[in-house]
Order: C-alpha cells, then sequence, then structure tokens
C-alpha cells in the first residue's frame, strides 16, 4: 500500500527518463541505461578504502577501526583472477574473521561493492564476538540493512563533497536506480508472488497465460503510461529465480527501507542513533527480526519507514530535475488512481519554470485546484504551458482560467480550451500537450 500511493514518483522519474534520453518510447530496457554519460572517475583500492573509511567515519571510531583490521588483515579478495567466482559476498564462520570476495575494477561500483561487502562483514563480526553460537547468525529480514546502511552512508557523503555538476547528477541517478530495483521492482515481484498464491487459495489454476497477464499488468501499474508495452516484458517472471523461495523478494525492499530509514537517523541525530545502530548489529537472531529493528529505532511493523524512504526517492527525483536543463520542459503524464489525489500541489507548482509543461492524463482530482487558482494569481505561471483534466467547474475568476497557457481537457471527451484572445498561441501548444501524450516530440517549445 504504501508503494501503491507514492507511484506517481516513479512515473515522474520514467517520464523524466524518456525525455532526457530523446526517445520516441521508452522501454524496459531503457531504464536501465544512464541519464547522463557515465562521471568517468576512476580510484585506486586504496583511494576507496579511504572513502569509504571517511563516509562510515559517522558509525564511530570502533566501527572505522574493525574496517582498518579488516582492510590491513586482508579479509578482501581485492581483484579479478583466473578461476575466480564472478560477483561478491561476504562469508565466513562463527570462529573466524569475515572474508569479502569481490572483482575491484576502480569504478564507482567497485567503491559502493566495498563499502556494501564490509557492511555484511561487520555486522557478523559484531553479532559473532557477541552473542552465543545459536543466536549469532542474523535473518534473511535484517540480513541486507547493515550492507545497505553503508552505501546510503556512502551516497550522503559522495553527494555532499561532490565537486562537479556532472558528478553530482552520476551519483543522483545511481541512488535513484537503486531505489527503482530494489524497493518499487521487488516490491512488484512480491505481489506478483503474492497474488499467484492467492490465485491458488481460492481454488485457481496458475496458466501460463494468467501469470503472463499478471505480469504484465503489473509491470505497467509500476512503471506508468510514459513506458511503451513490450511483448516480451510479460515472461519476465518464468527467469527470477527468487520466486521459487517463497515470498523472499519482499525483503529486499523492507531492508531497503530500512537502511534509508537508519543512515538518516544517524546523520540527523548523531551519537545516539549510532550507538542504537551498533546494538542492532551486535544482536544476531536473538530476537524477532522486526523487534531487533526497533532497537535502531525503526518500527517495521508500521509503513513508516517505508514512507519515509519513498519520500526520499520523490525529493532526489526533483533534485535531479533541478539539475538538468532539459527538465525545465517535462510532462508530467499520469493516470488518476486514488493515490494520485492532489498530487499537483503548491510545492508542484512552485517548482515550475518558463517553459515548463504539466500535461494531466488523469482526471482533475490529480490537481490541488486551490494551490494552482493561487499559483495563477501570483502570475508565478505566466511562462508555462499547463494542460488540466477537469471533469467539474473551476473556481475562482474566469479571467484567470482563459489564459493563453492554459488548457482545460474534460475527462469525458477530447481536447478543448476555453476561449480566449490569442487562439494561435493556444493552438501551438495543444499540439504540443497532445504530441508529449503520445509520446512524441515539441513541435515548438516557444509556448
Amino acid at each position: 500500500e504504501a508503494i501503491h500511493a507514492k507511484m506517481p514518483a516513479m512515473y515522474r522519474y520514467v517520464a523524466l527518463r524518456k525525455k532526457l534520453l530523446g526517445v520516441d518510447e521508452l522501454h524496459m530496457y531503457d531504464v536501465y541505461v544512464s541519464l547522463t554519460k557515465e562521471y568517468e572517475q576512476k580510484y585506486t583500492y586504496e583511494q576507496a578504502i579511504e572513502i569509504v573509511k571517511k563516509a562510515l567515519a559517522v558509525l564511530g571510531d570502533d566501527y572505522v577501526a574493525l574496517l582498518d583490521k579488516g582492510f590491513s588483515e586482508r579479509w578482501v579478495d581485492v581483484y579479478e583472477n583466473e578461476g575466480k567466482k564472478s560477483g561478491a559476498y561476504s562469508w565466513g564462520s562463527y570462529d573466524s574473521h569475515p572474508y569479502v570476495l569481490m572483482s575491484f575494477n576502480g569504478n564507482i561500483d567497485s567503491v559502493f561493492t566495498l563499502a556494501h561487502e564490509m557492511g555484511h562483514s561487520l555486522h557478523s563480526w559484531y553479532s559473532n564476538h557477541t552473542q552465543p553460537f545459536t543466536y549469532a547468525e542474523y535473518r534473511l529480514f535484517v540480513a541486507e540493512v547493515a550492507s545497505t546502511c553503508n552505501e546510503a552512508l556512502l551516497i550522503r557523503y559522495l553527494l555532499k563533497h561532490a565537486k562537479e555538476k556532472e558528478e553530482k547528477i552520476f551519483l543522483l541517478n545511481y541512488f535513484l536506480d537503486q531505489f527503482k530495483g530494489t524497493v518499487f521492482r521487488q516490491t512488484m515481484f512480491a505481489e506478483f508472488e503474492m497474488l499467484t498464491h492467492k490465485e491458488v487459495e481460492n481454488g485457481g489454476v496458475l496458466t501460463a497465460e494468467w501469470m503472463c497477464k499478471l505480469y504484465n499488468d503489473l509491470n505497467h501499474q509500476y512503471f506508468g503510461s510514459a513506458l511503451a508495452p513490450d511483448d516480451y516484458i510479460q515472461y519476465e517472471w518464468a527467469r527470477i529465480p527468487h520466486f521459487y523461495r517463497a515470498f523472499y523478494v519482499y525483503q529486499y525492499a523492507t531492508g531497503y527501507s530500512a537502511a534509508t530509514a537508519i543512515s538518516a537517523k544517524i546523520l540527523a541525530e548523531g551519537e545516539a542513533a549510532r550507538k542504537n545502530y551498533i546494538e542492532f548489529l551486535k544482536s544476531g537472531s536473538s530476537n524477532d527480526p522486526v523487534e531487533l529493528l526497533k532497537i535502531a529505532g525503526v518500527d517495521m511493523s508500521s509503513p513508516e519507514p517505508v514512507n519515509s524512504a519513498l519520500a526520499l526517492f520523490g525529493e532526489l527525483v526533483d533534485e535531479l530535475a533541478e539539475l538538468l536543463p532539459e527538465a525545465d520542459v517535462v510532462a508530467s503524464v499520469l493516470p488518476s488512481t486514488p493515490q494520485t489525489r492532489g498530487l499537483a500541489d503548491a510545492g508542484f507548482f512552485a517548482r515550475m519554470k518558463e517553459g515548463s509543461i504539466f500535461a494531466n492524463a488523469g482526471r482533475g482530482d490529480l490537481v490541488n485546484q486551490s494551490a494552482l487558482l493561487s499559483a495563477l494569481q501570483s502570475g508565478h505561471l505566466a511562462g508555462a504551458a499547463l494542460d488540466v483534466c477537469t471533469p467539474e467547474p473551476l473556481p475562482g475568476d474566469d479571467a484567470l482560467w482563459t489564459a493563453p497557457n492554459l488548457l482545460l481537457t474534460p475527462h469525458i471527451s477530447g481536447f478543448y480550451h476555453l476561449p480566449v484572445t490569442l487562439d494561435n498561441i493556444v493552438a501551438i501548444a495543444a499540439g504540443n500537450i497532445r504530441a508529449l501524450l503520445s509520446g512524441g516530440e515539441l513541435r515548438n517549445r516557444v509556448l
């Protein structure tokens, strides 16, 4: 439910991707393409170690000393080698130190992988050195919390110290892609799994056709109308190995949300939050995982941690849009759902600039009408073009609703506009709105 309520932020991100990639149709494979040329920063392993240590310094001197111990005692199998297994993971036994396998290649992914795997390793170290053997191994529900918390602290550190605009754009896109893949996509997987189990429980039969349709519908629901339909995406469920481990995938989303909330608390509250987090790392499986996370100040029995993580996702989309020059002309094409009610609020209109377009493909309940009226009265939207679906009369002075940049669309029929003085300008704007809604390009940017 929390994810469904925040889907408009994902729709905006997908629409932003389509515009910035300059494609007529955005396909599923396009959501994995970087929005900018990859930032060409290269790192040595020694530089990566120093960056990770500085980023995680907020976890305290003892934590950094343990990182130093792991690096100096060569817990990490660092580089590629003939016959070496691909990927990265942390492993070990109760009476050994943790071991990390990775293949460091000097890019930003390698820096994040190092932080991630050392998060697992130090979680294991703290747990093994505090709990008896029976309770030392932590449960899957919390397994990704420590690793992802390290990544969240690292990205915040890198963003804070980014010196170039391109670097910040790259990092924001990296962070947003992590959200997309770990929170939204894994929740979509979990919903697919839940609905298939429910179908069987209700006496239904799982056929390939039924599952393909369900998966295709969910993919459209999660990524929105800006994503072009692809025949092949309906078959993707058949290649997801996690579905053969019942109710596994949702824990990626919950773990990521918990880690995001914990990292935010550490950065905002300092020492008290840090101490609570270290106590959580020491707890192993000594209690129910939900209860253990409460030690770190996160209550996963409530929607608050997920809502907090998703609010951050929306803020990051806004921040990325501000940095990209093309973002001044971007359509927010959003389906109307109960969750999108009032989405275009005062803050939304305050962020619009000259040359912006708001193309609302849903019903008028997407728009907070009093916020729109206030923005029109202030003259703030004089240089922006708006296409607003409205199923009912709008309040205020009629003159406001006849502005040349404002198009009004009833949800029951085609495009129309109220009487205006500059019909030719409105016609150009209407053509541009239609082009955007159908996935085309702007024919005239002077609106």
